[in-house]
């Protein structure tokens, strides 16, 4: 069952719960999808984790995360490639 392929890691939907507080729930495929490296599915649960209202940009991002610059867009670019990012 998992991990599942590229088109179908497409067509799940990012569901938010007002309700969660302080946990974020992800589908088992992101975490088990064996073409993303530790680092890129860090970024995308830091992603997930954040409100719809906050400012997704690069330097809003390294704002909160320690890892610079480089790093974070790398990881935004590999997550594009992966088809979990949209610009």
């Amino acid at each position: 069952m998992y991990p599942l392929s590229r088109e179908e890691l497409k067509r799940v939907p990012v569901l938010k719960n007002k309700t969660q507080g302080n946990y974020v729930n992800v589908s088992k495929g992101i975490v088990m999808d064996r073409s993303l490296k530790l680092k890129d599915r860090g970024m995308l649960l830091t992603l997930l984790s954040l409100p719809d209202n906050w400012n997704f940009t690069a330097a809003g991002l390294e704002k909160i995360l320690p890892d610079g610059k480089a790093a974070i867009y790398s990881s935004l670019d590999n997550l594009q490639k992966a088809g979990y990012l949209t610009k």
